[in-house]
C-alpha cells in the first residue's frame, strides 16, 4: 500500500495542559530534560495518523505552522489565569526554534463517570504486536549510517519510526543519537521512515538546531520504508497511530518496550543489562490501551484511574506521574495536585527540568493554594540553583511564581534578569513589559490612596481645631 498519497486523512486532536508549551521546549541542551518533554506524544505517539507517518499537507508541517502540532490543527485553551501574563507562549520559541512539539489543548471532561476501568483485555497472544511478542521484519534501504540487513538474536535493536515534517521527530533525533554513541555495537538503533530518497536527502543536508547538518548529528542508522512493509509489521501491528515511536527488541528477538524514544533511556538501560521485565512492560501496554481512549474522549476520570493503576505496577515512572499531574489539573482539584507534586519535587530534586515543569504547571493552575504556590516557588527555586541562574526560562518561571503571589516588585526583578539572558525573546520581553505597566500601576493606586488618606486626617484635624 502506498500512503503517501494520505494527506487528505484528518488527525486526532491531542489532549495537553498548555503549561507544558513554555519552559521544557525552550531549555538549552545542557539542561536535563524530563520525561514529560512531550506529554502529548507519551499519551498518543505523537504527530498523529491512524494510518501512517506519511502526512505532507501545509496544515502538518511543524516548520511553517509553528502554533499546531504536527499532527494536526488543535483548539486553544480558553483557561488562563489572572491577566494571562505568561499563560501562553510560542512554541515557535524552542530549542529548535521551528519546532510545535505541543500546541494547547485542554479538554473540559463533560462525561466523569465513577466506574471502575475495566480489566485490560491481554493483547500480547491475539495477534498485536506488543511486548513479549516475536519481532517482525524489518525491510528498509538504508541511505545514512550503519548497514542493516536483519535483525539477529544476541543483540539489541532499537527500529524507531520518524519523518521530516514531524516536529517531535526531530527533537527526539539527537537524543537517539546520543545513545547510539553510548551504547555502541551493544544496541543498532534504526530510524525508519517512509518518505523518498531525494526528500530524506535533502533534509539531511539541512542545518539542525545545534547548527551542524543533520547529516552530522545523527549518528546512527537512517533508512527507508521498503514499500510500507516496515510500518506495517510495527506501527500497524502494534496499533500505534502517530510519531515518533520506538520499539526495542531484546537479545531473545522479542518485542521489549514500545514507546517514545524521549522515555526509551531506562528500559533500553535494564534490556542490554538483561534485567529488563518484559511481562510486566506487556500488562502495562495492555493497561496503557485503554488511557488513549479515555483522554481523547475527556473522560479524565477515567484516565485518572487508569494512571492510578499503571502507577501501582511501576510507581518510579515519571511518565506516569508527570501525566496524572496533568490529569488531576484538567478536574481542577489543586489540594491533590499539591499532595501529588510534592512527592515528584522531592523525588527528582536534582532534574531542573522538571523542577522547571512543575513549578510552571503549580503557578499557572486556576485556584492554586498559598501551599501550591509556595511549592512552585520551592521548584522554581530548585532549578535556578541547578542551572545557576543561567536560564532565562527558569528565570521567567520564577517571575511568574512572584506574579502569582502578587510580589509584583520581585516579579519584576525577576523577569528583568531573565529578558536580560535572552533579549530577543519578544513573549519574554513582552512579559517583562506587563509586569512593569502593573506594578506601575499598583503604585499609581497606592500613592493616590496614599493622598487621599492624608487629605481625609488633614480634614479631621482642621474639624477638630475648629472645634
Amino acid at each position: 500500500m502506498d500512503y503517501m498519497n494520505s494527506a487528505s486523512r484528518q488527525s486526532d486532536h491531542l489532549i495537553v495542559s498548555e503549561f507544558d508549551v513554555l519552559p521544557i521546549l525552550q531549555w538549552s541542551p545542557q539542561m536535563k530534560v524530563p520525561a514529560v518533554l512531550m506529554l502529548t506524544v507519551l499519551v498518543l505517539a505523537g504527530c498523529q495518523d491512524s494510518s501512517s507517518p506519511s502526512q505532507t499537507n501545509s496544515s502538518t508541517e511543524s516548520t511553517t505552522e509553528p502554533d499546531s502540532t504536527t499532527g494536526g490543527e488543535l483548539a486553544t485553551a480558553e483557561n488562563d489565569t489572572d491577566s494571562g501574563a505568561a499563560d501562553q507562549v510560542s512554541v515557535a520559541e524552542s530549542t529548535t526554534e521551528s519546532d510545535s512539539t505541543t500546541s494547547a489543548v485542554l479538554a473540559t471532561a463533560e462525561n466523569e463517570t465513577e466506574t471502575e476501568p475495566a480489566a485490560p483485555e491481554s493483547v500480547v497472544d491475539s495477534g498485536i504486536l506488543a511486548p513479549g511478542s516475536e519481532a517482525r521484519e524489518v525491510a528498509v534501504k538504508v541511505i545514512h549510517g550503519a548497514p542493516f540487513e536483519s535483525i539477529q538474536k544476541g543483540r539489541v535493536y532499537v527500529v524507531e519510526f520518524w519523518a521530516t515534517w514531524c516536529g517531535p521527530c526531530l527533537q527526539s533525533m539527537p537524543h537517539i543519537s546520543t545513545l547510539q554513541e553510548e551504547y555502541g555495537d551493544a544496541v543498532q538503533f534504526i530510524g525508519v521512515t517512509d518518505e523518498d530518497a531525494e526528500t530524506v536527502a535533502g533534509f539531511m543536508q539541512q542545518t539542525s538546531p545545534s547548527g551542524k547538518t543533520w547529516s552530522d548529528v545523527l549518528g546512527y542508522t537512517i533508512a527507508l520504508d521498503d514499500d510500507s512493509a516496515t510500518w506495517e509489521n510495527y506501527m500497524k501491528a502494534a496499533d500505534q497511530g502517530g510519531i515518533p515511536c520506538a520499539f526495542i527488541v531484546e537479545q531473545s528477538g522479542k518485542v521489549a518496550w514500545i514507546g517514545h524514544p524521549m522515555n526509551i533511556d531506562e528500559p533500553l538501560a535494564r534490556v542490554v543489562n538483561g534485567d529488563f521485565d518484559v511481562e510486566a512492560a506487556a500488562k502495562s501496554f495492555e493497561t496503557e490501551k485503554q488511557l488513549q481512549p479515555a483522554l481523547r474522549g475527556g473522560d479524565f476520570e477515567q484516565a485518572l484511574e487508569i494512571l492510578n493503576i499503571l502507577l501501582e505496577s511501576d510507581p518510579s515512572s515519571l511518565q506516569y506521574g508527570m501525566m496524572k499531574m496533568q490529569v488531576l489539573g484538567i478536574l481542577s482539584r489543586p489540594a491533590e495536585i499539591v499532595t501529588w507534586t510534592t512527592g515528584l519535587v522531592e523525588d527528582h530534586a536534582e532534574n531542573a527540568g522538571l523542577q522547571n515543569e512543575i513549578a510552571w504547571f503549580l503557578c499557572n493552575q486556576e485556584g492554586m493554594t498559598a501551599e501550591g504556590l509556595e511549592l512552585a516557588f520551592q521548584a522554581a527555586n530548585a532549578a535556578n540553583q541547578i542551572t545557576d541562574g543561567s536560564e532565562p526560562f527558569v528565570l521567567h518561571t520564577m517571575a511568574r511564581v512572584h506574579y502569582r503571589k502578587r510580589d509584583l516588585e520581585a516579579a519584576v526583578e525577576w523577569q528583568k534578569k531573565a529578558a536580560a539572558l535572552d533579549v530577543e525573546n519578544e513573549r519574554i520581553q513582552q512579559t517583562l513589559e506587563e509586569y512593569q505597566a502593573e506594578l506601575a500601576e499598583q503604585s499609581s493606586n497606592s500613592a493616590t490612596e496614599s493622598d487621599a488618606d492624608e487629605n481625609s486626617d488633614g480634614e479631621e484635624q482642621a474639624v477638630d481645631s475648629g472645634a
